[in-house]
């Protein structure tokens, strides 16, 4: 048996009582396992199914098929229910599976996703997308910094001249500031739709199959 812990990316309940768990591993990376019972009344653990919660979990890894669970407990605390940063962890989760399913360890990712749930903690509302420009150093397609204004999407460098309407002086100006500062930067409401926008635009260019995720409307929706 091997003690592992992880980041709940998504899950997907199975017959009456049991789910299949993708899990973003501290050891292994994105891996797939078989929880049973989960769904059954007596059980007490559904509250653990939140997206992007950390858990710890006993699995044995010869077993034939997916993986087995057979103790799921809660690495830390509980976040506290905010229907907000709530929406926020769907939404970078449901990018997450998205981009994460062929991804092996990484501890770089494993941290980076930690300190984004710190932010939220510490309720930076435009956390989602500080995280999704710093995590482009991890997938190899962190944009060059010049002293030049405009960001070029497709090329990923800084040029003296627009070539992409999501990417203005402004735009481009505050992506180096989040390349460069991190979380320290502050952002108005208008910043962060513009500035997820050229995210969702940035991310389809430079990762393969990549596609806006499902829970954006949400997002939306929640944050109008």
């Amino acid at each position: 048996m091997v003690q592992e812990k992880g980041f709940l990316i998504s899950y997907l309940k199975y017959g009456e009582n049991d789910a299949v768990l993708h899990i973003y591993t501290h050891n292994e990376g994105y891996k797939s396992y078989f929880l049973k019972g989960i769904y059954s009344k007596r059980n007490k653990k559904k509250a653990l199914l939140q997206f992007l919660f950390e858990i710890q979990f006993t699995t044995n890894p010869k077993a034939s098929g997916l993986p087995l669970i057979s103790d799921l407990q809660a690495y830390g605390q509980l976040p506290e229910w905010n229907i907000k940063t709530n929406t926020l962890q769907f939404f970078i989760a449901d990018i997450l599976s998205n981009i994460l399913r062929n991804e092996a360890q990484n501890e770089s990712i494993y941290s980076k996703i930690s300190g984004f749930i710190d932010q939220l903690k510490e309720e930076n509302i435009s956390a989602h997308v500080h995280f999704l420009i710093i995590l482009t150093e991890d997938f190899g397609i962190k944009p060059l910094l010049n002293d030049a204004i405009y960001l070029n999407p497709e090329k990923g460098i800084y040029e003296h001249f627009s070539s992409h309407h999501c990417f203005d002086d402004s735009t481009s100006g505050l992506w180096k500031s989040i390349l460069e500062e991190g979380y320290s930067v502050k952002l108005i409401n208008t910043e962060r739709r513009r500035l997820l926008e050229s995210i969702l635009v940035y991310y389809s260019i430079h990762i393969p199959e990549f596609k806006n995720p499902a829970s954006l409307e949400v997002l939306q929706q929640i944050w109008a």
